[in-house]
């Protein structure tokens, strides 16, 4: 039952990423934002990602528990909390322990921010 309410935790966090992948601006010849799920499939452990300290980290290698995955624009100008505030008020209201049953991952999908970005985003939260 456990697994149940993070499935369901992952589908709300990934159908409350299209207005904010909509907020953002698109490139030339391209007008509308598209979210394909691939449920089941396994991330690469191969992605590397610089964390909030400006550390190399690769967080899908060799986990052995389940890592819930968030998009985001650190500093959008518009309602953007909504994303991390609502995922947050989520996982208060599970009997999931952070770090034991899963581990949570905020990934930007702005090309232009930095570690530094992600940093004051933790902080503010």
């Amino acid at each position: 039952m456990k697994y149940f309410g993070f499935l369901v935790l992952t589908t709300l966090c990934l159908l409350s990423l299209s207005p904010v992948l909509r907020a953002l601006p698109q490139p030339a010849g391209h007008n509308e934002v598209e979210v394909t799920g691939h449920l089941g499939v396994t991330i690469p452990g191969n992605l590397h990602f610089l964390d909030e300290d400006s550390t190399l980290v690769a967080p899908f290698r060799n986990s052995e528990i389940p890592i819930l995955v968030t998009m985001m624009v650190f500093n959008c100008p518009d309602n953007c909390n909504a994303l991390p505030e609502g995922v947050a008020d989520l996982i208060n209201l599970s009997d999931l322990i952070p770090g034991k049953d899963y581990k949570a991952l905020t990934i930007s999908l702005h090309p232009e921010e930095m570690p530094m970005d992600a940093q004051a985003k933790k902080d503010s939260m």
